[in-house]
């Protein structure tokens, strides 16, 4: 990430990358501003880092501003263990400016067992301010931006594994404002209760599940109604179908269970595409197929009677 760039990262894993040869940096993220007037500004949310290393600074990140680049990544719910140098005992994140701006903000995030007083290292102008964010009692290179608590014991469910353990200080002790992601890092809903630190959202379930209805069978000219049970999200939803041969059909403003009527001139087989809810969290298609599906028969019309309309010519004795 040199001269001009600023990459959106969300839900992804950094695992056991390393760098090789001596005095190397960023393990698992190089971002660096080359240009004199660059500006490398990545933003990672939901995001692992776990089991990286280097030979020098940033066993995890390696941050560079330049002579006169901006260079300020944001963390957003992003879970750092296990990270350090080889050599220097500086583990997850390093900021180094010479007269660029160097800011990193860590908002929601988690720090265990990345080198002690050396999980963050700040050289020069390089700083880092910190909010909502769990860390080791050992851990003081950063500015305190409120709402940060610190824990001798992995908040993580093991040393591999950067999931919450049950009762960690991480669960529900963020700020659920700063991260409008619908899931977390493993899929699951994002915010369960208040936000927890961290990729992972402790005791969440999947996103919730929408299903169609309204298989039925109606006269030419009739209306059916088809249906869509919901699952959970926030109403009111936003649900598209499709009609076999058809296009994709929208309908806001949506609660569960509503009546959707339809109208078709042929037998038409609908499916459910997408619901997403006031959020703009997408739902689960349960079912098979996914979201289920909805068959509308047109009821083929009686055959005439001969005795009600008798061809000419021909008596009806009564």
């Amino acid at each position: 990430m040199g001269g001009n760039s600023s990459p959106v990262l969300t839900n992804c894993r950094f695992t056991e990358n390393s760098t090789t040869g001596s005095n190397t940096f960023g393990g698992a993220v190089y971002n660096v501003v080359n240009a004199a007037s660059g500006t490398s500004d990545p933003v990672f949310t939901n995001c692992s880092f776990q089991g990286n290393t280097s030979t020098s600074f940033g066993a995890a990140v390696f941050n560079y501003g330049g002579t006169s680049g901006v260079s300020s990544p944001t963390f957003t719910n992003c879970s750092f263990q296990a990270n350090i140098s080889s050599t220097t005992n500086v583990g997850a994140i390093t900021n180094y400016s010479m007269t660029g701006a160097r800011s990193v903000p860590l908002t929601n995030c988690v720090f265990f067992d990345n080198g002690g007083s050396g999980t963050i290292k700040n050289l020069i102008g390089g700083t880092s301010t910190a909010s909502y964010s769990l860390f080791e009692p050992s851990v003081n290179n950063y500015i305190d931006g409120g709402n940060n608590q610190t824990t001798s014991v992995n908040p993580f469910i093991s040393t591999t594994s950067t999931e919450l353990r049950p009762g960690s200080p991480a669960i529900d002790a963020g700020n659920s404002a700063a991260n409008a992601t619908c899931t977390d890092l493993a899929g699951n809903v994002r915010i369960l209760n208040n936000i927890d630190l961290g990729a992972y959202e402790f005791g969440a379930a999947l996103p919730y599940s929408a299903a169609l209805s309204g298989t039925a069978t109606i006269p030419a000219g009739g209306t059916a109604n088809l249906a869509v049970a919901l699952g959970g999200g926030a109403a009111p939803y936003t649900v598209t179908y499709v009609p076999n041969g058809g296009s994709n059909t929208p309908v806001t403003g949506y609660t569960s269970g509503a009546n959707i009527p339809v109208s078709p001139n042929a037998t038409t087989t609908y499916r459910l595409v997408s619901v997403t809810d006031a959020s703009g969290c997408a739902a689960t298609l349960a079912g098979t197929p996914p979201g289920g599906s909805a068959n509308v028969t047109i009821q083929a019309p009686p055959p005439p009677s001969l005795l009600s309309h008798p061809p000419a010519g021909l008596r009806v004795r009564r």
